[in-house]
């Protein structure tokens, strides 16, 4: 593996909190390629994927490259090209086996799209399975979400139309999922609910531990006389259970007629609990919420109502369910950035702004860490450049006032917590006609930020991504092309300390 110039650091508070390790260089040199993903586990186990793009022929191919417990990196191709390859999802569990899933499309003699989902495990001290096929194009599965369980198991929830035989011109809809086991390679169909009608909205949200939730839009039309044709548009969920199957689909809430939902938002934390927002339209618009704590839904709560839309919703919650949530709604004249919180076992708070309403909030982004403390982070025009602001709040107190983080022509920005007392705040930048990546970091201990110039100077680096595991381990990955020729994908250990 090539190895290049170790990051530079830059002081800004009393330690050198944020910096990350010498970059190592995963792939071949190539001329494209997509957004890498990362995966970590608690043992500091790492996965990254990225999509090569032949650049003869264009056609794509899956490439992985994972670490062990000696922080050895090795990558391997996992498909054959195709036409494109989309990453679905990518989970490593607590011993160490990885597991890939990808949406494969091919093209026909025709000319016709052909899509093909797919699943690769590698376990632990050994090479990659072959690609294997879950589901092919001919199997009748629409829009399929994929989701992996606890053991690695592959999940894909869509929805199904079928014909009566008796009754040509009727359809029907249902909600279905293909369960793939792979220790013995059965996959197993099961309907989960019939549909009143077409809709490309099921969605699976799991968490690390790989409790998965389905829930899915539906409709419903009345008619009578008086009123006439009425219709419902509801979100309806079900839990997976322990023996594969699913519970009884339950109605979460239900919009009134001429209404619709959209820019939905769900976290779900370790224990399983799980919290939902979204925004609707009509006359009135509003933001609104729903909670599932140890197995019981909440009332629908209103938590923002306004003759305006709201958007950009952003909903993240910790293990002890404390659960916060962020939107942007147009304000004299400028996106305002709006925030509510509900600690566990209380309230939801009146929202408040914490943006200034007459600068444009654009990039809107939070983190919530393990003991509640938040931080909300946003970038505003100031004349020709950006400024990137971060609000912080601790636990159970007010809001510090915002401070600007960096002043530039920004892409990316993104904001985790290392779940050891810091946040971590990272942004790509537009520099000598380059994008470099920076990054601060607060310590919620002394509320101090520190700095640091993430990616190697002299080298084009873009569309990155990172993550922390529960031990304050952190892995980030990035394009990057050097000498506006050769482009590769590296990795490096994010450090917050």
């Amino acid at each position: 593996m090539k190895k290049i110039a170790i990051c530079m650091s830059l002081l800004l508070g009393q330690a050198w909190a944020l910096s990350c390790s010498t970059p190592v260089t995963i792939s071949g040199p190539e001329c494209e390629y997509s957004i890498p993903k990362v995966a970590l586990n608690e043992e500091g186990e790492a996965m990254t994927l990225w999509v090569s793009i032949n650049p003869e022929n264009r056609q794509e191919t899956l490439f992985a490259a994972t670490r062990d417990g000696e922080k050895k990196w090795s990558s391997a191709a996992l498909s054959d090209a195709g036409v494109d390859i989309y990453i679905r999802d990518l989970f490593i569990d607590v011993q160490g086996n990885q597991f890939v899933s990808w949406m494969l499309r091919k093209e026909d003699s025709e000319g016709n799209d052909l899509d093909y989902y797919q699943f690769a495990k590698k376990g632990k001290n050994q090479d990659w399975s072959k690609a294997v096929t879950v589901l092919n194009p001919d199997e009748k599965l629409n829009y399929p979400d994929p989701a992996f369980d606890s053991q690695g198991n592959l999940l894909l929830l869509g929805y199904a139309q079928s014909k009566d035989p008796k009754d040509t011109w009727t359809t029907k809809y249902s909600v279905a999922s293909v369960f793939y086991s792979h220790r013995n390679g059965d996959v197993k169909r099961t309907e989960i609910a019939v549909k009143n009608g077409y809709s490309s909205s099921q969605y699976l949200l799991k968490n690390r531990e790989g409790k998965v939730f389905a829930w899915w839009e539906d409709n419903k039309s009345n008619y009578s006389r008086s009123k006439g044709y009425q219709s419902e548009k509801m979100s309806m969920g079900s839990w997976l259970q322990s023996d594969g199957s699913w519970s009884a689909p339950t109605t979460l809430f239900v919009l009134d007629d001429f209404q619709s939902f959209f820019d939905m938002k769900e976290a779900m934390n370790s224990k399983g609990d799980l919290a939902i927002v979204w925004s609707t339209s009509g006359d009135l618009k509003k933001v609104q919420a729903a909670t599932c704590m140890d197995g019981q839904w909440s009332k629908v709560l209103d938590l923002a109502v306004a003759d305006k839309y709201f958007h950009n919703l952003n909903l993240k919650m910790n293990d002890a369910g404390h659960i916060a949530a962020v939107w942007k709604r147009a304000e004299k004249g400028n996106e305002t950035l709006y925030f509510t919180e509900k600690p566990a076992g209380q309230p939801w708070s009146p929202p408040i702004a914490l943006s200034d309403p007459t600068k444009e909030a654009i990039t809107t982004k939070m983190s919530i860490d393990d003991q509640g403390n938040i931080l909300a982070i946003w970038t505003v025009r100031e004349g020709r450049k950006q400024v990137v602001y971060a609000a912080y709040k601790p636990v159970n107190q007010e809001w510090i006032a915002p401070v600007p983080l960096a002043k530039g022509d920004f892409g990316q920005v993104k904001v985790e917590t290392n779940h050891q007392g810091y946040f971590v705040v990272l942004w790509s930048e537009f520099q000598k006609r380059q994008l470099s990546i920076h990054g601060a970091a607060l310590s919620t201990a002394t509320k101090e930020w520190s700095s640091a110039a993430i990616s190697p100077p002299g080298q084009d680096c873009a569309n990155f991504k990172f993550t922390f595991n529960k031990k304050g381990q952190g892995i980030i990955a990035w394009r990057t092309t050097w000498d506006d020729e050769d482009t590769f994908v590296q990795v490096a250990e994010l450090i917050a300390d």
